[in-house]
């Protein structure tokens, strides 16, 4: 009991399965906004009681947070733009966060939590497959992708832990991530591991390249021919991914230098697509999403700050961090396939950051670091009331949904009237189709509002 009242657990399990956790967050306001509100006091407690911490990636974020901020100032819908680019500012202070926390050895007891946390995705995805006849599993996050990407990044550091602990309970829940990605069929998650296991072998034992490819080769192959025997629900979605991409490319090309916005790719590749389905809020490729939503320059701040990431890691690395590096190559290949906004799993990829990040402060003050502390509280600041707006906006929007109120419908469009989906709702119960075309030409008889609402950092309750 003691271990589970560490802040840094309670933070982390908060994260990853109510605040954090993508459809909690859209599903249910009041865990939207106490969101909103314990991530900016958080974050806004820690700038001021310890500062950003002196770190190799201080000054990259911060070019890159500034980046994504011009892109959204001019993206295709400013307004979401910015509420997304709040997320990307949160997840960046997060991450330097996390390896403050790091120094103050957290590591053990934050690790700790997440093999806790897989422990409950094991079990819960297990009496998922047992009700469901041996259906594909969305685990505690109810996302399919989700949970197998966050098993799959969990699972080689598990059994590294319990090796090297010799902690029974590490190893059961190690057993259960393995189940957790036969259960779950994601080939993205498989790729994930294979990756990664691979990664630490090369990494650990310096095993001879092309043994290890032979099996490597062997292993994935088998992993996939099981995949396709077991299901036979991928076709489409490739087609869909391979859609999703020449869109990212097309955006890219129309819009070089800033991109579409930060968030705002689902909203653009309805313009785009040339399937039918439109409920995509990324392109499922975290590099070309990039591309496509921050331009050229956010692509090339991005790859500065993995440059600086790779340069500043340690020469000599104990089994552990060999293997949350190597889980970190897992994640690196798994986002040629899928991109991930969710916070939860965000926060678990900081935190493997943080790890290898934490050994190592910048030997030389970093100058102006106190002009980085003031901007981040400011920012932190000022969108806490912007927050503060969108949030009341979405109150009444969902009692005009719920209790099938114009007025309520109206006033959501008065407090924040950039938001579309709040003026689609007035103009839909008012029965004006031709304003509904105005606000958004791309909304046919077919749309899913839901989805389209997620998009637009609002819903259709469902």
């Amino acid at each position: 009991m003691k271990y589970l009242k560490h802040p840094a657990v309670l933070f982390s399990i908060y994260i990853a399965l109510v605040g954090g956790s993508y459809l909690p967050y859209f599903a249910f306001l009041p865990i939207r906004i106490s969101y909103h509100v314990i991530a900016t006091a958080v974050l806004i407690w820690w700038i001021w009681r310890d500062g950003l911490p002196s770190t190799p990636l201080l000054w990259p974020l911060a070019g890159l947070s500034a980046i994504s901020f011009i892109s959204a100032i001019n993206s295709l819908d400013p307004r979401i733009a910015l509420e997304a680019w709040w997320h990307m500012l949160i997840n960046g202070l997060l991450g330097l966060m996390l390896i403050h926390w790091m120094r103050k050895d957290w590591g053990e007891t934050l690790f700790r939590s997440q093999f806790g946390i897989a422990g409950l995705i094991a079990i819960v995805s297990g009496v998922e497959w047992l009700l469901t006849g041996g259906a594909r599993v969305g685990g505690p996050f109810g996302l399919i992708n989700l949970t197998g990407a966050y098993a799959a990044v969990l699972l080689l550091p598990t059994f590294v832990w319990a090796w090297k602990e010799k902690k029974w309970w590490i190893w059961a829940v190690g057993a259960g991530l393995v189940a957790v990605l036969f259960m779950n069929d994601s080939r993205g998650a498989f790729i994930s591991a294979g990756v990664a296991v691979i990664s630490f072998l090369l990494l650990r034992f310096r095993v001879k390249w092309k043994v290890l490819l032979v099996v490597g080769s062997i292993a994935i192959g088998l992993a996939f021919g099981v995949m396709q025997k077991t299901s036979g629900g991928h076709a489409l979605g490739d087609v869909i991914r391979q859609d999703l991409w020449r869109s990212a490319l097309a955006m890219l090309v129309d819009h070089p230098l800033t991109g579409v916005g930060p968030g705002v790719f689902g909203q653009a590749y309805r313009s785009y697509r040339t399937v039918t389905d439109d409920n995509m809020s990324g392109a499922h490729d975290w590099y070309l999403n990039t591309l496509a939503e921050l331009g050229i320059p956010g692509g090339i701040a991005s790859a500065i700050t993995g440059f600086v990431f790779l340069r500043a890691l340690p020469r000599r690395r104990t089994a552990k961090q060999d293997a949350i590096l190597a889980a970190l190559v897992g994640v690196g290949a798994h986002l040629l396939f899928d991109n991930f906004p969710a916070v939860n799993f965000v926060f678990l990829v900081n935190l493997y950051v943080a790890y290898l990040m934490a050994h190592q402060p910048q030997k030389r003050r970093i100058q102006a670091r106190a002009l980085l502390e003031s901007a981040s509280a400011v920012m932190l600041v000022l969108f806490a009331l912007f927050l503060a707006v969108f949030d009341t906006a979405q109150v009444y929007y969902e009692a005009s949904v719920r209790d099938d109120s114009i007025s309520e419908a109206r006033i959501a469009s008065i407090i924040d009237p950039g938001n579309r989906i709040y003026g689609i709702q007035v103009a839909r119960m008012e029965g004006d189709a031709g304003r509904v075309q105005q606000l958004d030409p791309t909304i046919t008889e077919s749309t899913r509002m839901d989805y389209y609402g997620l998009i637009n950092f609002g819903r259709f309750l469902w």
